[in-house]
């Protein structure tokens, strides 16, 4: 497929590795960096956060969207003028794309065989996110033939996804979009990244990566933070669990009200 000059790598091949993530999700971390842009986003909007009409920002998938993501992927090069110089090293960015494009894409021009599909909600914080997807590959990745867990690759919508015309990409039918493809060709199936509130079940597209799974019959397991769902503490399943026993698909949400409607 061809977007304004892009050859563009197919959905299904749009992964990220595990030494990857772990390399992005250090750069914005250990620099502090993330949680300063948010920090200065939070004072900036102090008055719209108290009054509800803006959310306060924290260093979850929004914030590494906000201010990783579409500015390391953008064609314009200021756009990412003001990200540190060490924090892009770190992070393993390369230079200025010719076009604007997906993360993926951008880490990756040749695409990759996905692993995993990961499931997840944006809001959980990101380095939580990258712990437990690191210890579902280490505890993997000899079974699925992979020499080390950096090897095992993910697909995640944050990354996998061209942020700058996100609703184009999804298409007109949740069916019809990247979602599908992934699901369809991921090689290990499907992971959902869970936390002690189980929020990804309470989102509208979350379930539907949940039904799709199952229509491709495709395996489908829960991770939490030390990993797979059994490796939980007791203390995080409980809380799971009265989530679970509360939850209605009728009620998702989602965070594009068209989403939820096409859904």
């Amino acid at each position: 497929a061809r977007a304004r000059g892009l050859c563009a790598v197919p959905y299904s091949r749009r992964g990220v590795s595990l030494k990857q993530l772990t390399a992005v999700n250090a750069a914005l971390m250990n620099s502090g960096w993330l949680q300063s842009r948010c920090e200065e986003f939070n004072q900036a909007h102090a008055a719209e956060i108290r009054d509800g009409t803006e959310f306060e920002m924290k260093p979850n998938s929004y914030a590494v969207d906000m201010h990783l993501v579409r500015a390391t992927t953008s064609a314009t090069a200021s756009a990412r003028a003001q990200i540190p110089d060490a924090v892009l090293k770190a992070a393993g960015v390369p230079d200025v794309p010719e076009y604007d494009c997906c993360f993926a894409q951008l880490l990756n021009p040749a695409g990759l065989p996905v692993d995993y599909f990961v499931s997840h909600w944006w809001g959980h914080p990101f380095e939580r996110t990258i712990k437990a997807l690191r210890n579902l590959a280490e505890a993997e990745h000899k079974r699925i033939g992979k020499k080390s867990p950096d090897e095992v690759v993910v697909w995640i919508c944050l990354f996998a996804l061209n942020q700058h015309r996100a609703a184009e990409e999804v298409g007109s039918t949740p069916e019809q979009g990247p979602f599908n493809a992934a699901l369809a060709k991921a090689r290990h199936g499907a992971v959902m990244v869970l936390d002690e509130r189980a929020m990804p079940l309470e989102r509208i597209w979350c379930l539907f990566e949940v039904r799709r799974a199952a229509d491709f019959q495709r395996p489908f397991r829960l991770v939490v933070d030390e990993g797979n769902l059994e490796e939980a503490r007791t203390e995080t399943l409980q809380e799971i669990g009265q989530r679970l026993r509360a939850l209605r698909a009728f009620r998702a949400s989602a965070s594009n009200a068209d989403d939820r409607d096409k859904i």
